[in-house]
């Protein structure tokens, strides 16, 4: 048993002699630590996991915060300036979360860009709950975010400058470590026989959701790269990113 794991727990979870045993035993039959722990940091955020939603990923964190950087400066088109906003006089970008899991990607947006709003959107009453529950630990004013009960883009109907996807991608039939096939859901994991389910229907939606102008974030398996380029070729912006470890990780996509 990792010596640092129980460091973690004795330090953030406080817990008697009895539980310590308990959550050790959970650590040795292989739960992340991030599961008996209770919550993880995603870009200085705390993520709340008491729902068993997916863990996020270093990879994620990594182009979130590129999203961001890009969200705080944007300066909106003068012709959309009368659109509501949380702030007086100001249009604000509008941001859709979608597969949102834990809220982590639109939750660090609503931190670090206090000019956005964001819209949550998931299928799973359970993260919906989850997403609740992580914007209240995190103090988000509800003036600033909007939840939807979505199956992908479903039942989402305006428009958005910025639209950040974390699809199921992984095959269906590849092995993962047992870390992760036991313990986290096969729903937020697997895309399909090959992985791209969710991602062709996200593609066929993504059009009518992303105002003039605007940009999708998406996060895909690095072995994806040529189909993922075939699926979106109406698109006439694609480009596509490596992540910190160097792998084509994720795409930005966009409409003239």
């Amino acid at each position: 048993m990792n010596s640092k794991y129980i460091a973690w727990l004795k330090k953030d979870k406080r817990s008697s002699l009895r539980e310590l045993k308990k959550d050790i035993l959970r650590l040795e039959k292989g739960e992340p630590l991030a599961y008996v722990i209770g919550w993880v940091d995603f870009l200085g955020v705390k993520i709340d996991l008491s729902y068993k939603p997916l863990i996020p990923r270093p990879e994620t964190e990594y182009w979130t915060e590129e999203a961001i950087r890009e969200i705080r400066d944007w300066k909106p088109e003068k012709e959309n300036s009368n659109i509501e906003s949380p702030i007086p006089n100001i249009r604000h970008p509008r941001v859709l979360d979608v597969f949102s899991g834990s809220g982590c990607i639109g939750i660090a947006v609503l931190k670090h860009a206090p000019n956005a709003k964001v819209w949550f959107a998931d299928k799973d009453p359970a993260c919906l709950r989850q997403i609740r529950k992580n914007l209240k630990l995190n103090r988000i004013p509800a003036r600033r975010y909007e939840i939807k009960h979505s199956n992908i883009l479903q039942n989402v109907r305006m428009s958005f400058d910025y639209v950040l996807a974390n699809p199921p991608y992984i095959p269906s039939g590849r092995k993962l470590p047992a870390s992760v096939s036991k313990f986290e859901a096969g729903t937020a994991l697997f895309g399909g026989k090959d992985g791209l389910r969710f991602i062709r229907a996200f593609a066929r939606e993504l059009p009518r959701v992303l105002a003039p102008g605007g940009r999708a974030w998406m996060e895909f398996d690095s072995g994806e790269r040529r189909e993922v380029e075939k699926i979106f070729r109406k698109f006439p912006v694609r480009e596509f990113h490596r992540d910190q470890f160097g792998r084509i990780r994720y795409a930005t996509l966009g409409m003239l």
